[in-house]
């Protein structure tokens, strides 16, 4: 009676965990988010229905029965070498899904079994990404064409940009603008060039100027982005 209650007791928990990972499935079917489960040899043995649907296969079932995947060659043998090293592998690239050309960030992480992955969809976020990025080089362009010297910091008051009449101006150098130096620093780099007024107290002159930028600041005196968070000289 010891035994049969045992195995009792066993057949319940089984029934509990079967509820739970069909509960769990069902779940992951309804993510639009191809989702992926190998086995140690690499092979899929589950796939959600957005897999399915990435891969053009009439349903998981027949994703598992063609081993159709969603990777490619070079990406799925780098995620294989990744997983087992117990490392996470994550890449973002393009690939084609129902003709169309999509950007996806993918994460395939070692588990007990094999490996879980799943792949997220960012085309807008690539998308918008690209186009602020082409806008902005278009900014540059425009502002390098002012005679006008501009500077644009951070909210940490560091050098965001600055275009090419105001490198001339102050004979900036190339790696000085690029370590996104703060306005004190600036200050501080003008005066050792010998471009500044001599002062005969430096440290409280300073101090006066970065106090009237802050006034200027708040004084809505200096140019302000939208967000409150750069101020342009």
């Amino acid at each position: 009676s010891s035994t049969r209650q045992e195995l009792l007791q066993m057949a319940s928990s089984n029934e509990a965990y079967k509820t739970e990972i069909l509960g769990l499935r069902g779940m992951l079917d309804t993510l639009a988010q191809p989702i992926w489960l190998r086995d140690k040899d690499g092979h899929l043995n589950w796939v959600n229905e957005a897999y399915a649907f990435a891969v053009e296969a009439t349903d998981a079932s027949d994703v598992i029965a063609r081993q159709i995947e969603f990777l490619d060659y070079g990406n799925r043998n780098e995620a294989a070498e990744t997983t087992k090293s117990g490392e996470v592998f994550q890449r973002r690239f393009p690939a084609v899904v129902l003709g169309q050309r999509r950007i996806f960030d993918v994460v395939e992480t070692p588990v007990d079994i094999g490996a879980l992955g799943y792949a997220a969809d960012v085309t807008d976020l690539e998308t918008v990404r690209s186009d602020l990025v082409r806008h902005m080089a278009n900014h540059v362009g425009t502002l390098d064409q002012l005679p006008t010297a501009v500077a644009i910091f951070d909210e940490r008051q560091r050098l965001t940009f600055c275009n090419l009449a105001y490198r001339k101006l102050w004979q900036l150098t190339d790696a000085f603008v690029d370590s996104h130096p703060t306005d004190s620093e600036v200050l501080d780099c003008l005066r050792d060039a010998r471009r500044l007024p001599e002062q005969a107290d430096y440290r409280s002159w300073k101090e006066r100027c970065l106090r009237l930028i802050d006034q200027l600041k708040h004084r809505k005196l200096l140019g302000i982005c939208p967000e409150g968070e750069r101020y342009v000289l």
